[in-house]
């Protein structure tokens, strides 16, 4: 007999989309509700599976206190054996791990790949320790150009380039020849393949250690970006999801040099 599966989220589409995802598996979407007190009386009437709870549900005025934040230790305390993952847009990634240390199993980021939804399901009825938080990057087919200036006071360095193979709508993975302090801030411009570019402002969060080719990879975490540049990021993204093939059209080789890296015609 499919697992029920009730889907906890204020968004109608993706309540529908992620019960589509359950199609032809051992899931089963057993239905939706958009506020908190609606998934308490769900969880009575249906008696789910497991439940996937979306970070930004909001409360109801019947149950002013019945949003997100307090619904996972109430779902657990009424029902012990519950699995729970919980869902979110970027936007929303710094309250994923108090949610985990609550009770839930696992996360998917959204937009979220039937793979990824599926996992996190597979992940939350085993009996592994609850999924480790990480915010999600996408690798992408083909590495970015990467252009940066490490700040320091108010005074900005030379430019310097490097390259990006994994992105994410609040970071990036810099691969660089320089050593990079941590909590360094820098400027960075992002050519994307149809030659637009995305500028923002983030700080080095993570060495990566020594990448292939003698160079550095660091992770950035971008705090500073205006709406534009965090649209166009967002489409981008939405596109490397969709196995769209026009983010994988460049064909310039990217070579990675002590000093200004160079863009090179591929061959």
């Amino acid at each position: 007999m499919p697992l029920s599966v009730l889907v906890a989220d204020p968004d109608d589409r993706a309540a529908v989309a992620f019960g589509s995802a359950l199609r032809g598996t051992e899931f089963s979407f057993a239905g939706s509700v958009s506020h908190g007190k609606a998934l308490l009386d769900a969880l009575f009437t249906y008696s789910p599976w497991a439940v996937a709870l979306d970070l930004s549900l909001p409360d109801h005025p019947a149950a002013p206190n019945v949003g997100w934040a307090s619904t996972v230790p109430q779902l657990i305390e009424i029902a012990p054996q519950l699995r729970m993952i919980v869902t979110f847009r970027p936007e929303f990634a710094g309250l994923v791990p108090g949610t985990l240390r609550a009770g839930a199993r696992s996360f998917a980021e959204k937009p979220s790949l039937r793979e990824e939804i599926l996992a996190a399901l597979r992940h939350a009825g085993s009996e592994a320790p609850a999924q480790k938080f990480h915010a999600r990057s996408r690798r992408i087919p083909r590495p970015l150009a990467l252009r940066y200036r490490v700040s320091s006071g108010s005074n900005t360095s030379v430019t310097r380039v490097g390259l990006s193979r994994n992105v994410s709508e609040t970071g990036l993975l810099a691969s660089v020849t320089e050593k990079l302090p941590l909590r360094s801030v820098v400027n960075v411009d992002l050519e994307l393949p149809d030659r637009s570019t995305i500028r923002g402002r983030g700080q080095v969060v993570r060495d990566a250690g020594a990448a292939p080719g003698a160079a550095f990879d660091y992770g950035v975490a971008l705090f500073e970006m205006d709406g534009v540049n965090r649209d166009r990021l967002k489409d981008f993204i939405g596109r490397v999801l969709a196995g769209d093939p026009s983010v994988s059209t460049d064909t310039r080789r990217i070579a990675i040099e002590p000093g200004p890296a160079v863009l090179r015609s591929a061959r």
